[in-house]
């Protein structure tokens, strides 16, 4: 009986620690969804490269391809960030020309 209990516990801080990571990646995705506005110059690359030199790819939907059609033009973007192995890139919601 008193393997059992030792079995037991060894089970649930298992699972905890497996858990753990999970849960983390859980908070930080909802954290990522929040729109955020950049500027920046469109590039021939479908890009918008910051004043301080962020390039953030510009992902494809109707905005963004209407977006990338500015080659040169300053904009301010509002949309969903995503960065995946340090690639920016940006969901476009809505965006401004500058110039």
């Amino acid at each position: 009986m008193k393997d059992m209990g030792r079995i037991l516990i060894i089970a649930v801080s298992i699972l905890f620690i497996i858990g753990l990571p999970v849960v983390t990646a859980v908070a930080d995705e909802s954290s990522e969804n929040k729109p955020v506005k950049i500027t920046g110059t469109v590039n021939d690359n479908f890009q918008i490269v910051t004043s301080d030199g962020t390039v953030y790819e510009v992902d494809t939907n109707e905005l963004g391809n209407q977006l990338v059609e500015e080659v040169g033009k300053k904009v301010e973007a509002t949309g969903i960030i995503e960065i995946v192995d340090d690639l920016k890139s940006i969901t476009v919601l809505s965006y401004r020309l500058l110039d």
